[in-house]
C-alpha cells in the first residue's frame, strides 16, 4: 500500500500507466500458468531432450509453473527488465534453464504491459527507481515521516530495505521489527531473511 501511494504521485517518472492495476497472488499464478503452458507447447523439442524418461517429463512439466514464478521474481528483483532479458538471451545456451527463464520473463512482462498490470515485485522495483531518480520527491517524503517502522522484517528483501532506508533519510530513523527464526516467505517469494539478519548485525556494530 505504501508503494502504491508513492507511485500514484509520480507514475510518469517510472513510465507506468497511472491507472495501473495491482494483481494479487492468485491472478499472478494464473498468468504464470498460462504463459508456461504456452511456452512448453511451443518448445517441446528443447525441454524434452534433457529428460530421459516420460515419467520424469510428466513430473517436471507439472512442476514448471511454480518454478517459473520463482525464476521470474528472482530475475526481476535483480533489475532484469524486458530489454535486458532479451540482450542476456544472446549469451545463454538454448538448452539452459537461464535462457528459458529469460524468455518466460519477457512473455510475462508483455502480458502485464498489455493489461496495465503490475505485480508486487513491480511495486517495489518501480518505487525504488522513483525514489532514486527524483531526490527532491524522496526528500519531501522523508521530511513527511519522522520515523519509518517495518513489522515482520524477516520477510523483507533487499529492495524493500533500500526503499525504507531512503524514506528514513540520512538520520536513519528506521525501526525494523522481526524474528529471522520465523521467516516463512523465502521459499516462494523474493523475501530473504539474511537481509534482516545483516541489518541487525550492522546496527549492533554501530551501537558498540
Amino acid at each position: 500500500s505504501l508503494a502504491v501511494s508513492i507511485l500514484k504521485q509520480r507514475s510518469d517518472l517510472v513510465l507506468i500507466n497511472n491507472d495501473f492495476t495491482v494483481i494479487d497472488q492468485q491472478q499472478q499464478s494464473q498468468t504464470m500458468q498460462q504463459i508456461t503452458e504456452e511456452w512448453l507447447a511451443n518448445n517441446q523439442d528443447r525441454w524434452q531432450k534433457i529428460l530421459t524418461t516420460m515419467r520424469r517429463k510428466d513430473k517436471w512439466k507439472k512442476s514448471v509453473p511454480y518454478t517459473v514464478q520463482s525464476w521470474i521474481s528472482y530475475l526481476k528483483m535483480r533489475g532484469i527488465d524486458r530489454e535486458r532479458a532479451i540482450k542476456l538471451q544472446q549469451y545463454t545456451a538454448d538448452d539452459s534453464y537461464l535462457c528459458w527463464a529469460l524468455e518466460l520473463l519477457v512473455d510475462y512482462i508483455d502480458v502485464l504491459n498489455e493489461n496495465a498490470w503490475v505485480d508486487f515485485d513491480d511495486l517495489l522495483i518501480n518505487t525504488w527507481k522513483l525514489l532514486k531518480s527524483d531526490g527532491e520527491f524522496c526528500q519531501r517524503l522523508s521530511d513527511k515521516w519522522s520515523y519509518v517502522f517495518e513489522d515482520e522484517a524477516q520477510d523483507s528483501n533487499l529492495v524493500q530495505e533500500t526503499i525504507l532506508q531512503l524514506l528514513a533519510g540520512e538520520d536513519g530513523n528506521l525501526v525494523r521489527v522481526g524474528d529471522s527464526n520465523q521467516a516463512i516467505m523465502g521459499t516462494f517469494t523474493a523475501a530473504n531473511p539474511a537481509v534482516f539478519r545483516k541489518f541487525c548485525a550492522r546496527d549492533s556494530v554501530q551501537q558498540e
